[in-house]
């Protein structure tokens, strides 16, 4: 399994694509980018549950090389694009913590940087556990302990990281040892674990972050960029060019062992 995280999976490609398109927000494009290489060496077993779908923008990156059964997002507000995508067979308004099908259902239930999001996560785990058939993968990403340990480092404590984490949304930033506690509590087994993004990416993540969270005129400077009549102005073709030279050599570092962020592997 550690052929997932071999470093010639870092393609260029991965970033370059995802920078023309979100040229407006690098510090998302930059974090997603090791992803879709993360996921682009897997191939779910089916029928797949993808929870945490959102409007489908990002998962057409991340899993346009899965078939994809099943989604399913708890925002109103987005569910409707993912329904338009063409990604997945069906998508759903459901929460992950109360989901609506039978259980023995599926056979790989997936999720990329979402159980982060989830208020009862434990109980969305639960519910994974309970709807994947025996033999069953759970396959996650998610932010760490190390992440607030980072944040904590550059001075992002207090209000300051309540602030932050209100932001981006984030509610829990677990340890490997509590994820493996929490499995065995569900009647799964983690089968395989990696640490990826290093604190070199987080830094950089961090300087992109600030500039372009920005608040000009209340709105912040990304939004700012992509809506507003005067983002037309930029050349956004050669914003992502640049960002492109900037980022691609700390992109090919993701897979390094001292990173915030982790993939998981549970079979149930």
């Amino acid at each position: 399994m550690d052929n997932i995280f071999k470093k010639e999976n870092l393609k260029e490609e991965y970033l370059k694509e995802l920078l023309d398109v979100f040229w407006f927000a690098p510090c998302d494009a930059y974090l997603r980018a090791p992803e879709v290489a993360i996921w682009k060496s897997i191939r779910p077993k089916r029928p797949v549950l993808n929870v945490g779908c959102a409007d489908g923008r990002m998962d057409a990156f991340l899993y346009n090389h899965i078939d994809m059964d099943v989604a399913i997002d708890s925002d109103k507000k987005v569910i409707e694009g993912a329904q338009k995508s063409g990604l997945y067979k069906k998508a759903i308004l459901a929460s992950a913590d109360k989901m609506p099908f039978k259980s023995n259902t599926f056979s790989s239930v997936i999720a990329n940087s979402t159980f982060e999001h989830i208020k009862n996560d434990k109980k969305a785990i639960k519910e994974a556990s309970r709807v994947l058939k025996t033999n069953g993968d759970l396959i996650l990403t998610v932010p760490t302990d190390r992440f607030v340990k980072f944040m904590k480092s550059n001075g992002v404590v207090g209000k300051r990281f309540r602030k932050y984490n209100k932001r981006v949304a984030h509610l829990h930033y677990r340890s490997l040892k509590e994820w493996k506690e929490i499995f065995d509590e569900n009647g799964l087994k983690l089968k395989y674990h990696r640490y990826y993004f290093p604190p070199l990416m987080m830094k950089t993540r961090w300087f992109l972050f600030r500039i372009t969270t920005v608040k000009i005129y209340r709105r912040e400077l990304w939004s700012y960029l992509k809506d507003s009549p005067y983002g037309k102005l930029f050349p956004s073709k050669l914003i992502s060019k640049i960002e492109m030279i900037l980022l691609k050599y700390s992109y090919k570092k993701a897979f390094d062992s001292r990173g915030c962020c982790m993939f998981l592997w549970a079979v149930k």
